[in-house]
């Protein structure tokens, strides 16, 4: 088995944080996500994403892939469409669209409930902005969101609305899926992910909060992960 190791990175993890992390974890290709407010509109939004899935993962060789928070479903969507080759474990990290059922049952309230755990994480004393690599990650979606504004509240609504319960489900009968959440993440909790998912789904908790991946409690956080898979020790 191949033990080539891709990590596709949440939102607002940009360059910096690639080579932040590349120079820590040497052996794992990192990859930054496109801003999904650089899109126009919801099949833009969607093909912007999987376009970059694509592009990233044609550099490497098929292993293990490893999709956080913002990047799980495009990951998930890439996979199922056959737009990348089926990788030999995939590993989902804080992900969105696994609670989507938890946000509420309008577009509208899904939105809102999107808005008021995003504030509830950058209030959190793990995101304080002296924290190395926190004021990089948050100058990168401030500066975004200043530059496509008009884009702001229909990419927060396509994140907002993003369900991918059903093709983990189903990719899950093709290739070893674990998925792993925070007991006090205020986006995508622990909880709401087990009382959504099936008990088959590989769902393992971990402590803490969600966490930006380039700061020193997100490499632990991450090195924890790959000690419990095997692929560190």
């Amino acid at each position: 088995m191949n033990n080539q190791i891709d990590f596709f990175l949440g939102l607002g993890q940009g360059s910096w944080s690639v080579k932040w992390l590349s120079k820590r974890l040497p052996t794992i290709t990192f990859h930054a996500a496109p801003h999904y407010l650089h899109s126009k509109n919801n099949a833009a939004f969607e093909e912007n994403a999987l376009d970059w899935v694509e592009r990233a993962y044609a550099k490497t060789e098929p292993g293990i892939v490893i999709a956080e928070s913002q990047a799980a479903p495009a990951v998930v969507a890439a996979i199922k469409a056959g737009r990348i080759t089926l990788p030999s474990r995939l590993i989902l990290l804080q992900p969105l669209g696994l609670n989507y059922g938890s946000f509420g049952k309008t577009k509208r309230e899904r939105f809102e409930s999107l808005m008021r755990r995003s504030r509830l994480f950058w209030l959190h004393k793990n995101q304080a902005l002296f924290i190395p690599g926190n004021f990089v990650t948050f100058i990168s979606i401030a500066i975004d969101t200043i530059m496509f504004k008009r884009n702001l509240k229909a990419a927060l609504i396509f994140a907002a609305n993003q369900n991918i319960v059903h093709d983990v489900e189903m990719l899950a009968q093709r290739l070893p899926i674990d998925i792993y959440a925070c007991t006090r993440d205020s986006l995508f909790p622990y909880d709401e992910l087990r009382s959504r998912l099936s008990p088959d789904l590989g769902l393992r908790t971990i402590e803490g909060t969600h966490l930006n991946r380039a700061t020193p409690k997100g490499l632990n956080q991450l090195k924890t992960i790959l000690h419990e898979i095997g692929t560190i020790k």
